[in-house]
């Protein structure tokens, strides 16, 4: 894994990348929660846009499910290195290594997202700014909004 807070160009860069914008949002520590999914390609075509219900979730497990659940929807586009755009800053430092994690439900889920990781050929964790996850989060909020009647366009099953 690999923290690039920066923007800083790194040798995976050369390879074409996949984007990931993925939030996970929490109404309430804990609260209702959501997740939302966009999925880039290489080329700059959105591939993918998901929204998602979490069920109750403080602010720091609604962002690492939903990219839990981002990565496996990602799964096709393995072998191609990935860059994880998120909009949860403790999320970003605790995956790329700056912050140690301690909460044992947080340390399960990072093993969980590391085997997730593996088939892709790099990743980058970075946290959104101005504006760069927008539909991320209104896919989040929509998950929310829409939990007693899902829209299927954006619900589908989670591939295996």
């Amino acid at each position: 894994m690999q923290n690039d807070n920066q923007g800083v160009a790194t040798a995976a860069s050369a390879v074409p990348t996949v984007t990931l914008q993925v939030v996970g949002i929490a109404r309430g520590n804990p609260g209702l929660a959501g997740a939302g999914i966009v999925i880039v390609d290489a080329t700059g075509t959105v591939r993918e846009q998901v929204a998602r219900y979490l069920g109750n979730a403080g602010a720091l497990e609604a962002q690492l499910q939903a990219l839990s659940l981002a990565l496996r929807y990602a799964k096709p586009y393995a072998p191609a290195p990935l860059r994880l755009v998120l909009g949860n800053d403790t999320a970003v430092r605790q995956l790329g290594g700056e912050q140690p994690p301690r909460h044992p439900a947080v340390l399960q889920t990072l093993a969980s997202i590391d085997a997730l990781e593996a088939p892709f050929g790099g990743v980058t964790y970075h946290l959104g700014r101005d504006g760069e996850l927008d539909e991320a989060t209104r896919l989040a909020n929509l998950g929310i909004d829409t939990r007693l009647r899902p829209i299927p366009s954006y619900d589908r099953p989670v591939p295996q």
